[in-house]
């Protein structure tokens, strides 16, 4: 004989289940409708402190050939990101100092050697949350309109066997554009 109070709990449960399954449908559906809806898959931030925006629409990473081409051609400008010690001891040849920490005494230097159309390529330490993205950004900001960042960075520059400048002093090494 069967057990009325067991198969009325399975009804209720089932029927619970099939409430909280259309209830999550509808929210679905009507968040999907708004325009201003919830995202429903949270984005992670690439870097604390730097917006998203900056790495998917307005900074674009360049990898070690790309820009290794780039630079034996001479079709754009290396920028070190990195601190005065670092870029002393070696550096990309040809490369322009322009340190994250030390930006706006060294901007007035090197931005007016630059154009507006000339390709920069940033690189830093090899952080992908780094000083070259913080730097790039700044680039941007005053009308700099081909940045891009050495993915990488210095380090990868230097494991990859490419030239290395080493022993200047500051503002002895650098390019017109």
């Amino acid at each position: 004989m069967k057990n009325p109070f067991r198969t009325t709990w399975i009804v209720l449960l089932l029927r619970a289940a099939a409430i909280a399954l259309s209830g999550c449908l509808a929210g679905l559906l009507v968040n999907a409708a708004r325009p201003a809806g919830l995202p429903l898959v949270l984005r992670t931030v690439t870097c604390p402190g730097v917006p998203l925006e900056w790495w998917a629409y307005l900074i674009h990473g360049q990898t070690l050939q790309p820009a290794a081409a780039l630079w034996k051609q001479r079709e754009a400008v290396f920028v070190d990101a990195r601190d005065h010690t670092d870029y002393i001891y070696s550096h990309i040849p040809g490369a322009l100092e322009l340190p994250y920490h030390d930006y706006d005494r060294a901007s007035m230097t090197i931005h007016p050697l630059l154009l507006h159309d000339d390709p920069l390529v940033v690189y830093g330490d090899g952080q992908p949350c780094g000083l070259a993205l913080r730097v790039a950004k700044r680039l941007q900001q005053i009308g700099m309109h081909k940045v891009m960042i050495l993915d990488g960075g210095f380090p990868a520059w230097e494991q990859a066997g490419l030239p290395v400048q080493r022993g200047h002093q500051r503002g002895s090494v650098g390019v017109t554009p």
